[in-house]
């Protein structure tokens, strides 16, 4: 995925493989303040999925947790993963 911030029409071109949209914002878009908010939300995440990795390393947390808590856990991370692989790829986009 590729953004490209384009100031004179206030708008963003976002470039997924061949295909593109560009979106187009009533007000001017702060790509400072852009990159700060996806840094935070990844700092966030990177956060959770430590504390998931953790739990689910824990061979006491596997025997004795339920079975459903511990795919819950596990669903988590895959989410967790999933999405901080798209705001890391929009962070790299836009920070460039």
């Amino acid at each position: 995925m590729y953004i490209h911030l384009r100031s004179p029409k206030k708008g963003v071109n976002i470039i997924v493989g061949v295909e593109s949209v560009t979106l187009f914002f009533d007000k001017d878009v702060n790509l400072s303040e852009q990159i700060l908010k996806i840094s935070n939300k990844i700092k966030n995440l990177d956060s959770k999925v430590l504390i998931l990795v953790k739990k689910l390393e824990n061979k006491s947390f596997i025997k004795n947790a339920p079975k459903s808590i511990v795919q819950k856990e596990k669903n988590s991370l895959t989410q967790y993963n999933t999405e901080l692989k798209k705001l890391n790829s929009i962070f790299n986009s836009i920070k460039n």
